[in-house]
């Protein structure tokens, strides 16, 4: 059973199989659907992996969606990903059986109604699935091809070429497409050196190297929600740290978010401090005598060791190697024994600092690893940084360091840097209440400003209000919603009809039913918080913490539920301000 329909800005997927009718024709239907059962397997493996969600499989092509059920907030790289993804694995189907399929792709971002369609389960529906379908059937055998809006959110980690326009069913005009030819590893955000200045954190920044400064060691998690700038003042930390201390050895890995690998994060520093990217059996043998070779100092049997327990601990093959016969009881302790080695050479006669991000999507091992290197690094000149979203399980020994929203002012200096001149106090209020203090938000609003030509005069002042939300920010704020549990989010989706600000006993005459407990889990969450006065004394009055959360939850109601929403609420309103004569 599917819950309400919501309105959703996602991206479609359409991918399938060139020329397979022939092919099923001529192999006869067993063997056709053998091979499809086989493959959609495999896909639907792909999808999973990546956060997505298989809508449907109509003869040899498949319907995925990202957005819906469930937000990311970096959907759209999801998206490029899988198809990538889904493209590899026909590659690897052919390898092992001898055929030649080819995989083409077509995707496309925009606003659809996801619901339950004739009393089925769940879909997406609207003009951006039928774009993504005309793409997919313009591309060529082995291709993916994607639309604008995709081509515009992932140009940071996707090579593209442009291609000739795509006629679409229905459009007078032509949709512009792009054929992918190759996507980076890693977060755009997390590996792109910062661009603007770190505003209102000079504080944070000093506290977390305090104690380098001082000679001595810490662990640190860096706990806030996404977009509140977590990865921006690591990469403070560095760039301050080789300021401040000279020489200092700097490493950087990041859990990801798309592959569950053993040790991924430390396999990034791996990968930084020797330049092997291992791809094939060749280059993990490469690795190991790279690793034995950083450390000149021990053994050479050690050394191998150590080279080898390190490349087998991060899922990679190396066939022949000695350590390989080791229990996998007694193999995690002696894998972490020699990651500790190996790292503890590497961060030998400087001041050490390990930076690893996205705790929240890592493994257990890491977590154990982390532990072990903060104890064997106590009282040296270490310190380990981590970034997590907040609920994440915490490595022994840890200490949680909460990120919260800038104080007022920020969004001003951040609206500056991003227009390249002064805003109006207008203006700066204007991202002030919707970002909430969450940096990215405003840095992100305000290039929707200007991209989109709501701006004039020196200093910057509004020309008009938004409409809707930027793209870049709804996928991020709805997938906060989608954390929650489907009653809170339809409670929260209630609230955002009556305003910022709202009352439980409206909320709960909207939503027909008691709301007390969701609208405590969404305080929790950091949702919403409650305001010092209220109009109704006998009603607490609450607000979304910033404008933006409240617009997200909004967007998600379809068009004749927002007026049935509203005009219920009015109702309400009008008859407690006529009860108080008001």
């Amino acid at each position: 059973m599917s819950g309400p329909a919501e309105r959703r800005t996602v991206v479609v997927i359409f991918a399938g199989l060139d020329d397979f009718a022939s092919w099923a024709d001529r192999s006869g239907p067993e063997e056709a659907r053998g091979a499809l059962d086989a493959l959609f397997t495999r896909f639907r493996a792909v999808v999973d992996r990546m956060g997505g969600h298989v809508d449907k499989f109509v003869g040899e092509c498949a319907m995925v969606v990202f957005g819906a059920p469930v937000s990311h907030g970096d959907d759209a790289v999801r998206a490029v990903r899988c198809a990538l993804g889904l493209r590899a694995a026909v590659q690897e189907f052919n390898a092992e059986r001898g055929t030649d399929f080819q995989l083409r792709a077509g995707l496309n971002a925009g606003e659809v109604l996801w619901g339950s369609v004739g009393g089925d389960r769940a879909t997406a529906t609207g003009d951006a699935v039928n774009v993504a379908r005309r793409l997919y059937e313009a591309a060529e055998p082995g291709c993916v091809v994607v639309g604008e809006r995709v081509e515009r959110e992932t140009a940071r980690v996707v090579t593209y070429t442009a291609l000739p326009p795509v006629r679409a069913r229905n459009r007078e005009e032509p949709v512009a497409a792009w054929e992918v030819r190759g996507a980076g590893g890693g977060s755009e955000v997390s590996r792109v050196e910062p661009v603007l200045p770190l505003f209102g954190r000079s504080g944070e920044v000093r506290g977390l190297l305090a104690p380098l400064a001082a000679g001595g060691s810490s662990f640190v998690v860096v706990e806030g929600e996404a977009g509140i700038g977590k990865s921006r003042l690591l990469a403070e930390v560095r760039r301050e740290g080789r300021r401040a201390l000279g020489r200092l050895w700097v490493a950087w890995g990041r859990a990801p978010d798309d592959v569950r690998l053993p040790l991924a994060a430390f396999g990034d520093i791996v990968g930084s401090e020797t330049g092997i990217r291992v791809t094939s059996v060749q280059d993990a043998e490469r690795l190991a005598a790279a690793l034995a070779g950083q450390m000149e100092s021990e053994p050479a049997a050690e050394r191998e060791n150590t080279a080898q327990l390190i490349v087998l601990s991060l899922g990679h093959e190396l066939p022949g190697a000695r350590v390989e016969s080791i229990d996998p009881v007694r193999f995690e302790n002696e894998a972490h024994a020699a990651w500790e080695r190996w790292l503890t050479a590497r961060a030998a006669g400087a001041p050490a600092l390990l930076c690893l991000e996205d705790l929240h999507q890592a493994d257990e091992g890491t977590r154990l690893l982390l532990s072990r290197l903060a104890a064997a690094w106590s009282g040296r000149r270490c310190s380990i940084l981590c970034t997590a979203r907040p609920g994440s399980p915490i490595p022994a020994g840890g200490t949680v360091f909460p990120l919260r929203e800038l104080s007022e002012g920020a969004a001003a200096g951040i609206g500056s840097a991003v227009l390249r001149g002064p805003v109006s106090p207008a203006l700066a209020q204007f991202l002030e209440e919707k970002s909430g203090g969450n940096p990215y938000l405003a840095e992100e609003l305000a290039r929707f400003l200007r991209d989109n030509a709501l701006l004039q005069g020196l200093p910057f002042e509004l020309r008009g209000t938004p409409d809707r939300l930027p793209s870049s920010l709804t996928g991020l704020l709805v997938a906060r919603l989608d954390r929650q549990s489907p009653e809170t989010r339809e409670t929260i989706k209630a609230a955002s009809a009556v305003g910022r600000s709202f009352w439980p006993g409206v909320v709960s005459l909207l939503a027909g039913r008691p709301v007390a407990s969701d609208l405590d889990a969404a305080r929790r969450a950091e949702l919403i918080e409650r305001e010092s006065r209220s109009l109704f004394p006998d009603d607490p009055q609450l607000m979304f913490r910033h404008a933006l959360l409240r617009d997200a939850a909004y967007s998600l109601l379809p068009r004749r539920e927002r007026g049935r929403l509203h005009a219920q609420a009015a109702g309400e309103l009008e008859r407690r301000a006529a009860g108080s004569g008001r």
